[in-house]
């Protein structure tokens, strides 16, 4: 450390001799330039070797401090465990931790271990969507099957009460819906991919939709077409009828995408498109009609339901 601190002054003092030449004249500008990119280049270097310098000794002192006290330094961590002072003794096994003593990383495991019991003890009663991520670092940590099955349970409360807000929701839409449905009963097959009424009834509803889409003026341009508003199958936008309702504001769902000319029809009024441009073909009640994607929101009716990810290999022993 101090070799590098002894280059980096002797070449700071050789370009400040090397500035104060270039002030009097007795150097060009290109030299004084290229001197001063090397003394960067330079300080760059030394402070690199400055700090991996420093890290190598700040180790080696951590690492003679282990092997001389060992056994006293693991004797005060299984002390704290032992008071139940979990979190005190994973920060001292952290203290340690570039000494790679198997001691050391088996009491970190059982002093995390222990801290996150006790965590999801005082978790008993919450939301499954609390204590799931306690149960998971604990299989990440142990793979306990007993851990394993705790993370089943609480992902299967948490399936079956967003299955249970997804047939709620799609009781609440009205009698005409389709594409919605049909969108709340696709999320239902990621929940149970093995429920075949939730596959037929998902069917059944998209061929609606699209024999509705058949008998208007209009084709469905997503069949072949994987542009982003292709995804709002299902999606609710809100309709400005100019008033207010004694329902709220009037809504249509989408069954599609139309790519549109301008002068074109864009409703059985005879209303036109304005200009070029894709719009969604929505139906309202028993009403189909267009509207452009780049002046309406879609929304999705589900938003508010907290989908479980089927893709976590925790069943796995």
């Amino acid at each position: 450390m101090i070799r590098y601190s002894l280059i980096l002054f002797v070449f700071v003092m050789l370009i400040l001799y090397v500035l104060h030449l270039g002030r009097r004249g007795h150097i060009s500008g290109r030299f004084k330039a290229v001197s001063l990119v090397l003394l960067g280049i330079l300080i760059i270097l030394v402070s690199t070797g400055l700090y991996y310098n420093t890290k190598y000794y700040s180790v080696q002192t951590v690492q003679e401090d282990f092997s001389q006290n060992r056994k006293d330094i693991l004797k005060r961590i299984r002390d704290l465990q032992a008071e139940g002072q979990y979190a005190q003794a994973r920060k001292l096994v952290e203290e340690y931790q570039d000494v790679q003593d198997p001691a050391l990383d088996k009491l970190y495991r059982e002093s995390r271990e222990a801290e996150l019991l006790k965590k999801a003890e005082s978790l008993e009663g919450s939301s499954p969507q609390q204590q799931l991520p306690v149960w998971k670092e604990l299989v990440e940590l142990t793979g306990k099957a007993t851990y394993r099955d705790k993370v089943r349970q609480q992902q299967d409360t948490l399936a079956r009460q967003a299955e249970k807000a997804i047939l709620d929701r799609i009781q609440e839409l009205p009698p005409w819906s389709l594409s919605a449905k049909a969108l709340g009963y696709r999320l239902l097959q990621r929940i149970d991919p093995q429920n075949i009424t939730y596959q037929q009834r998902y069917d059944s509803l998209k061929q609606a939709a699209n024999e509705r889409i058949q008998d208007s003026p209009w084709n469905d341009i997503c069949s072949a077409s994987s542009i982003p508003a292709c995804a709002h199958f299902g999606y609710i936008v809100r309709l400005d009828t100019g008033q207010e309702s004694a329902t709220g504001n009037r809504t249509g769902e989408i069954l599609g995408v139309s790519r549109r000319s301008k002068g074109t029809l864009i409703d059985r009024q005879g209303t036109t498109a304005p200009e070029d441009g894709d719009y969604y073909i929505l139906l309202d009640s028993d009403r189909l009609n267009l509207r452009n994607v780049q002046f309406v929101e879609a929304t999705n009716p589900f938003a508010s339901i907290t989908i479980p990810n089927q893709g976590d290999s925790y069943d796995q022993r």
